[in-house]
């Protein structure tokens, strides 16, 4: 289940929202399903060490990073490639498409300026286990984004 965790930066004391959100997810990950596994999106953060925080809080292997390469590309100080190597195996989950690094486009892989071939080396080398999805707005762009990935020998 991917779930954006509702940090907005710069409106809470960063340390007490790690603190009750790691209490959070462990005590709502204990009382779950079996089988049941969260993976928490990045959207507005800046940079990776505020969920890497919120991950190691929780205490439990449950719970992991839905990496959003294209969140990472508009919204962080920190590149994807540095949002991936800051995260490292805490990345479980992915988003992926594309964009020009001002709005969260959804394109098709290799339509934006994402330094792509980097980016999925550093999910081959720091996050392996992490499921690939693409996410972006067509049919069209699938074929495209797949199409890119196989020309590439990621797939």
């Amino acid at each position: 289940m991917v779930l954006h965790h509702g940090y907005v930066p710069g409106t809470s004391w960063r340390d007490g929202w790690i603190r009750r959100s790691g209490a959070f997810w462990r005590e709502l990950l204990r009382q779950r399903p079996p089988g049941t596994h969260i993976h928490l999106e990045n959207l507005l953060e800046w940079e990776p060490t505020l969920l890497a925080d919120v991950i190691d809080a929780s205490e439990t292997a449950d719970l992991d990073v839905a990496l959003d390469i294209g969140h990472a590309h508009c919204n962080s100080r920190t590149s994807a490639v540095g949002w991936i190597e800051a995260l490292g195996p805490r990345v479980g989950y992915t988003h992926l498409h594309d964009n020009h690094g001002e709005t969260d486009e959804h394109l098709a892989l290799g339509a934006g300026t994402i330094p792509l071939e980097a980016v999925f080396s550093a999910l081959e080398a720091h996050s392996p286990r992490a499921v690939w999805m693409l996410e972006v707005d067509s049919g069209e762009d699938t074929e495209r984004s797949i199409d890119w990935l196989e020309r590439h020998r990621f797939i």
